[in-house]
């Protein structure tokens, strides 16, 4: 399956150096480290593939991709194909319960219990939230890699006409 991910240009030279790119804790602000904790543990009872890396986040559609990040020189975009089954699929606006602590309302299940409703396609639908999934996996082949752009003018193209085309 094809997937899109914007990361650090430092992060993909060093994948090419050493074959492989994982998550970083030095990218991920440190309030939200425990979130990414927590997404860690579900992936371990998840993807049987999974070794305990960082997660690298990942998206079926480019239109969820939030093309800003390229206009910073030091990012990249991969454009990537790997098996489904390599990666975690949950509901990206769900998740941001996790982010911020809180409770996913309306299932009267405990904090902890009621954020798992974030791979549950049905319920979380059912509750009110939106279908965007995001993807995570824990490490990437670089051999993975199909595309990789950097800051382009296309891409600049592409946000001003959003941005002014409302």
């Amino acid at each position: 399956m094809i997937f899109y991910s914007i990361q650090k240009k430092v992060a993909y030279d060093e994948a090419k150096k050493i074959g492989y790119l994982t998550g970083n804790i030095k990218y991920i602000d440190e309030y939200f480290v425990p979130a990414c904790q927590w997404m860690m543990e579900q992936m371990k009872k998840r993807l049987p593939s999974y070794k305990g890396e960082f997660p690298i986040w990942l998206w079926a559609d480019k239109k969820s991709l939030d093309y800003s990040e390229l206009i910073n020189k030091d990012n990249v975009l991969f454009k990537i194909n790997i098996p489904k089954e390599n990666v975690l699929a949950s509901n990206f606006f769900a998740w941001h319960h996790i982010l911020n602590n809180t409770d996913i309302e309306d299932k009267n299940l405990p904090k902890e219990e009621s954020w798992e409703l974030i791979f549950n396609d049905a319920l979380i639908k059912e509750i009110g939230y939106g279908d965007l999934k995001q993807y995570t996996i824990g490490k990437l082949s670089i051999n993975d890699v199909i595309i990789i752009k950097s800051r382009v003018s296309k891409i600049l193209f592409i946000i001003k006409e959003k941005v002014f085309s409302k």
